[in-house]
């Protein structure tokens, strides 16, 4: 099971990689961007459009081509700003008990 930590670790490292110097606050939103344009091609993977009257089958390996270069992406938006593995574990349980909240409260 890969962690945040490995992700943002090899993605770091394959950044490094491809352009030496590593990635500025200044990145992030071409990566965001990125992020944004590679969940698009994800959604076009799968049947969301009720007008259409052809279905296509979902292609599960390009739907997860298209998210893992989303999630690519995203790594590279929170590497530019310094985010670590623990900034995003403690970011995701807050929102987590922000939601579990809502739905007690019938929100």
């Amino acid at each position: 099971m890969l962690t945040i930590e490995e992700l943002l670790s090899e993605q770091r490292e394959l950044q490094e990689a491809l352009a030496p110097g590593g990635l500025v606050e200044e990145d992030a939103p071409l990566h965001l961007l990125a992020a944004t344009a590679e969940l698009m091609e994800a959604l076009q993977e799968l049947n969301w459009k009720p007008w259409r009257k052809t279905k296509h089958h979902t292609n599960r390996d390009h739907y997860a081509t298209e998210l893992t270069d989303a999630l690519q992406f995203w790594a590279n938006a929170a590497i530019a700003l310094g985010l670590t593995a623990d900034d995003l574990t403690q970011a995701l349980r807050a929102k987590w008990a922000i939601n579990w909240r809502r739905i007690r409260e019938d929100y």
